[in-house]
């Protein structure tokens, strides 16, 4: 391999290395943007060794104004082979910051990362065979068809990386031109990715986290819901049980005046035989007859009244009784979470099962109580 050969490789070795370290230490982590800012000492040592490849052969001259020409002088013909990118050349002559050849070729390759062209910029620039020609040595990295497709392709991941670059605020005539070297960037990238692989492993730590507290807080959810529902389920089971008994005491005594209603009545149609009796044997008034009948309507009356409270208080009992099968059903589902809760609300269900059942006995035997009664008025 001829000194030359070993040259361009050495530049390619070199630029790639400082390349993988730029879009090592740019990458914006799982779903972010790569992104490279102004200050980079990655940035920096990768346009140092890309300065180094387009000098690489370069026909260097000297003009008595401007001192020796560089790889600027082949990079601003760009316009004529590429017409979209004069506006691009025309902006770095503009720098006030950069006067020298030297100071517009650094200004030039940082425009064009900036615009995501730079590959674009140097492919058409070098597929140019009469421009390279006249500023390049046949020798040089430039006019190496093998050596330039490699250049080409190393510079294609670029296109997908922003670059935020606050150019008016750079001295290009006077960069640094020592910033380390291959080892430096490579140990970087090493240091790189083992911080990369500790914020991946913090980022997955802390994923379970965030998945065991809301597993924390739905557990906290359920237990104050589940708590919450025994407490309402326990009070109304309580304010049930409450109504049963105010119902049936309203019933008991409401039977209790109808039969005493009926009594009454009894004696006053007894009365009412006992005075026609009395009208037929002595001649009473109708008056009084008239009046007795008159009592006896009255008393049919409210017996009649009293009936259908007793059969409002009826259907009361029927919808307390719905309400505990209700209460039933919430016990049966709520004991699918919690077997405490279960055997706290089957507890409460029995309570009212036996106070409905202690409701209808006693009712039934209030009700056998009446007939018996009626029947001994009769």
């Amino acid at each position: 391999m001829s000194e030359h050969a070993e040259e361009r490789q050495r530049l390619l070795y070199e630029l790639r290395v400082y390349l993988k370290a730029l879009l090592a230490t740019s990458d914006g982590g799982e779903g972010e943007q790569d992104e490279v800012f102004e200050g980079s000492v990655h940035l920096d040592r990768f346009c140092l060794a890309l300065e180094a490849v387009l000098r690489h052969g370069f026909k260097t001259k000297s003009t008595f104004f401007s001192g020796p020409t560089d790889y600027w002088e082949y990079c601003k013909n760009l316009g004529k082979v590429l017409p979209h990118a004069k506006q691009s050349v025309s902006n770095v002559n503009n720098f006030e910051q950069a006067r020298t050849s030297t100071g517009k070729g650094r200004a030039f390759i940082r425009c064009a990362l900036v615009e995501k062209a730079l590959e674009s910029f140097i492919s058409a620039l070098a597929r140019n065979d009469k421009l390279t020609a006249e500023h390049y040595e046949p020798w040089a990295l430039m006019r190496t068809e093998s050596d330039l497709n490699m250049l080409v392709a190393l510079l294609a991941p670029l296109s997908v990386v922003e670059f935020s670059l606050c150019l008016k605020d750079v001295d290009f005539d006077n960069m640094r031109t020592e910033l380390g070297t291959t080892e430096d960037a490579l140990s970087d990238v090493a240091t790189h990715r083992e911080i990369k692989q500790q914020r991946q492993d913090m980022r997955r730590k802390d994923a379970e986290i965030d998945v065991l507290q809301r597993r924390v807080r739905d557990l906290s959810s359920a237990e104050a819901l589940d708590e919450m529902s025994r407490g309402e389920l326990t009070e109304l089971a309580h304010r049930t049980q409450q109504e049963l008994k105010e119902a049936l005491e309203k019933l008991t005594g409401s039977e209790t005046e109808n039969v005493l209603l009926v009594g009454k009545l009894n004696v006053a149609t007894k009365e009412i035989q006992v005075m026609k009796e009395k009208e037929t044997l002595m001649g009473r008034s109708d008056d009084e007859i008239e009046l007795l009948a008159r009592k006896a309507v009255e008393m049919k009356e409210a017996t009649r009244l009293l009936g259908r409270d007793i059969t409002k208080l009826r259907e009361e009992l029927g919808e307390k009784e719905h309400e505990i099968e209700r209460l039933r059903e919430e016990a049966r589902s709520s004991s699918a979470g919690s077997t405490q809760l279960h055997a706290r609300h089957q507890e409460a269900m029995e309570k009212l099962s036996n106070a409905a059942g202690e409701a209808q006995r006693q009712l039934y035997e209030e009700r056998e109580k009446h007939a018996r009664e009626m029947r001994a008025a009769e």
